[in-house]
């Protein structure tokens, strides 16, 4: 539950007490457990992203200052959706440190990378968060079954992108027919050439 939230429950709350004073105490009871089940669970949020900040950068998290390109973030997101899913954290300087964004401008901005830049489009779950007083968003990408998907440039060109570690790599040949694939009943390990691109 939001801070919005929080504040349209006590509103409720406030309006139940002028109607029915006489139970006034069973109505503050119930509603005060939602506000501090509430209170709890947007702390341990925080401590998750904390924690998840405190991992660096991997194969599954990248960080983001913020959006400044559609065409350079839909990059990341295909390579997380290529691969086996992952999360970035807008907001979060590469060293870790909290930088804060405008969510609306930055969900706006993934939005448009994922279903514009991205073929076939991706599927965002976008999470806002408040840490240190700044907003940081959360953004979980899934692995994709309908595997590859294509970052578009700014030529309009499309490329294949995997991550690698905590690098988005472009694809070899090789790797866009094996990630063509439909079944397969054991893993396929993917070997990085030289030729292979980092963006």
């Amino acid at each position: 539950m939001s801070k919005v939230d929080q504040r349209h429950l006590r509103s409720i709350l406030s309006l139940f007490l002028i109607i029915y004073p006489k139970r006034r105490v069973n109505i503050y009871y119930y509603c005060s457990k939602v506000l501090i089940l509430s209170n709890k669970s947007l702390q341990n949020s925080s401590s998750r992203i904390s924690r998840l900040i405190d991992q660096g950068e991997g194969e599954m998290l990248d960080f983001k200052k913020e959006i400044s390109s559609t065409h350079r973030i839909a990059k990341s997101i295909v390579s997380f959706a290529n691969h086996h899913g992952g999360t970035l954290l807008v907001g979060v300087n590469d060293n870790g440190t909290i930088a804060g964004v405008k969510a609306a401008e930055e969900t706006y901005m993934l939005e448009q990378a994922a279903f514009h830049f991205c073929e076939p489009p991706i599927e965002l779950e976008v999470k806002e968060w408040t840490l240190k007083g700044k907003v940081v968003l959360e953004v979980l990408i899934a692995e994709s079954t309908i595997k590859p998907h294509f970052a578009i440039d700014e030529q309009g060109k499309k490329w294949v992108y995997v991550r690698h570690k905590d690098q988005s790599l472009l694809a070899s040949k090789v790797l866009v027919e094996v990630l063509k694939q439909k079944s397969s009943d054991r893993p396929t390990l993917l070997k990085y050439s030289s030729m292979d691109r980092r963006c």
